[in-house]
């Protein structure tokens, strides 16, 4: 009966971590900009009002990274072709 507990407690966990690592990527306003908008590109993100700008953006053969100033801070979003940013 413990390992049945221990076991359904473990898979929770697990699911719990998976569940959590799905919804780090970028906001869905912002992605749909990183995807679409070139450098320069400036707008809102709807939840929080925050102005933000797509500063630069770098590729390689396996990744693109784009910088974005979110109000006063910059953060860096890079993707796999065909992936999600992150």
């Amino acid at each position: 009966m413990r390992a049945k507990v221990a076991l359904l407690i473990a898979a929770l966990a697990l699911s719990a971590c998976v569940n959590t690592t799905a919804q780090t990527g970028a906001d869905p306003i912002l992605s749909r900009a990183l995807s679409t908008q070139p450098d320069g590109y400036r707008g809102v993100l709807p939840q929080t009002g925050q102005r933000f700008t797509i500063v630069s953006s770098l590729a390689s053969e396996t990744r693109l990274c784009r910088v974005v100033s979110i109000g006063r801070s910059a953060e860096s979003y890079c993707k796999t072709r065909g992936g999600p940013w992150r």
